[in-house]
């Protein structure tokens, strides 16, 4: 069998190569590496787990020659960014066998696997942008469409103290059990493992159609094999610099999102398929918990949609935590407007339709929407010094909950100067032969 390979790629703004620091390769110091972690993804070839959970690493002559048994790979596989925390370093370590893979090893069908390791990914957006979007684009930098956009080819990994206990939330269980370990409370992320389950059940399948699967349960497999490894053809690790969470920090990481529309796209073909879209309607999201808008306010936003919309269009309000990740994409898929509190719960417009509106209460997202070439958002940020009000349920013990507000924070904004705009825009992009949700729209 084949010694290993590996293959490295720089980000929007990495380090350019010098003598300590070639970028086509990770046999550098570590020291130096972490200064770059943000903006590379490798591949590595024909890797293999062991029953005994080491990734080996089989070395090809004079390849980490300084290296004697092991080496961390120096890759941002730990979704860091950290949302303004310290998260620490979770590098991968690879272990080296100086020899070719054994011939008796067992190998994954799959033609190139995905590693994910998230800090949190605990919301629509979380999973969406700091998990999903980067193994695509990933996929993308190292094999093109013809790879991405295989739903067959692809296969991804998670693991992490975010993803929690595999076969707990395989079964999408553990809720109401914050205290167990291994479940809600193993690593202090604070993720949700039913909301977890219910994103890898319902948004996995849009980018494969093979199985996902968890770090704790690759040991086993290994063991069930002959030559007690099992290994993968290709490893993708590291985002490249995509993760969303790389946009905080100081100075703020930016990078342009070339593939998001591809990948938004593409994901919605695979969950939804052919299915036929909902009838057009503009809808309100609805939001729990931190930098939302009150139940009071949300009533007040509805009406104001409602008002601004010609009698004949239909208005629907949407409370994604109730639905199916299915369901609520096809709501939203024929969706010509859309209102949204800013938060890992507006992504879900990004799968309403090219031409689409969104106004957004807040700019928490802007970076995305810049880059979004399908729907065009308008933003409403609550006013500044306007007051702050307990926010009614949704966030987690511990977190800010006194930072949601009602409507008077937003509505001049909304009712006078952006819902207007956006119902322009919505009314002139929208496709003609929609033209039904806009009768006696008199524009």
């Amino acid at each position: 069998m084949p010694f290993s390979s590996h293959h490295c790629l720089g980000g929007w703004d990495a380090v350019p190569p010098t003598r300590s620091a070639d970028l086509g390769s990770v046999d550098v110091p570590t020291s130096r590496l972490a200064r770059n972690q943000h903006e590379r993804g490798c591949a590595f070839y024909n890797c293999c787990f062991s029953g005994a959970g080491e990734l080996l690493y089989f070395a090809r002559p004079g390849e980490f020659e300084s290296a004697s048994r092991s080496f961390p790979s120096g890759i941002d596989v730990y979704s860091r960014g950290g949302f303004g925390r310290a998260v620490p370093a979770r590098d991968r370590l690879l272990a080296i066998r100086r020899s070719a893979v054994p011939a008796e090893a067992g190998w994954l069908t799959a033609e190139t696997v995905v590693s994910l390791t998230l800090f949190a990914p605990s919301n629509f957006g979380h999973f969406l942008g700091n998990g999903l979007f980067p193994a695509f684009h990933a996929a993308w930098r190292f094999g093109g469409a013809a790879l991405a956009t295989r739903r067959d080819s692809l296969q991804l990994l998670l693991g992490g103290r975010a993803f929690g206990n595999a076969s707990q939330l395989r079964a999408g269980r553990c809720a109401g059990s914050q205290g167990e370990r291994g479940c809600h409370g193993a690593g202090g992320s604070g993720a949700d493992p039913a909301l977890v389950a219910k994103f890898v059940r319902g948004l996995a399948p849009g980018l494969t159609s093979r199985r996902v699967l968890w770090e704790e349960e690759l040991p086993r497999l290994a063991r069930a094999e002959r030559g007690g490894l099992l290994c993968v053809r290709r490893l993708l690790v590291g985002g490249g610099g995509l993760s969303f969470s790389t946009a905080l920090g100081t100075p703020p990481r930016r990078p342009p999102l070339p593939l998001w529309g591809d990948f938004i796209e593409h994901l919605s073909r695979g969950v939804l398929g052919g299915e036929q879209a909902e009838p057009p309607a503009a809808v309100l999201l609805l939001k729990r918990g931190r930098r939302a808008p009150t139940a009071r306010a949300g009533a007040e936003l509805d009406a104001a949609l409602r008002s601004a919309l010609p009698p004949a269009a239909r208005v629907r309000r949407l409370d994604p935590a109730a639905m199916s990740v299915r369901d609520q994409l096809r709501a939203v898929a024929a969706s010509p407007i859309g209102l949204t509190p800013d938060g890992g719960i507006s992504l879900l417009c990004a799968f309403m339709p090219a031409g689409a509106a969104l106004l957004v209460l807040g700019s928490l997202e802007r970076w995305l929407w810049s880059n979004d070439r399908r729907v065009r958002a308008f933003y409403c940020s609550p006013e500044e010094g306007a007051p702050r009000v307990p926010c009614e349920g949704g966030s987690r013990a511990g977190s800010v909950t006194a930072d949601c507000y009602e409507a008077a924070a937003v509505r001049q904004c909304v009712r006078g100067v952006m819902l207007p705009r956006a119902i322009a825009h919505a009314a002139a992009t929208w496709p003609l032969e929609r033209e039904e949700f806009w009768k006696r729209v008199g524009t």
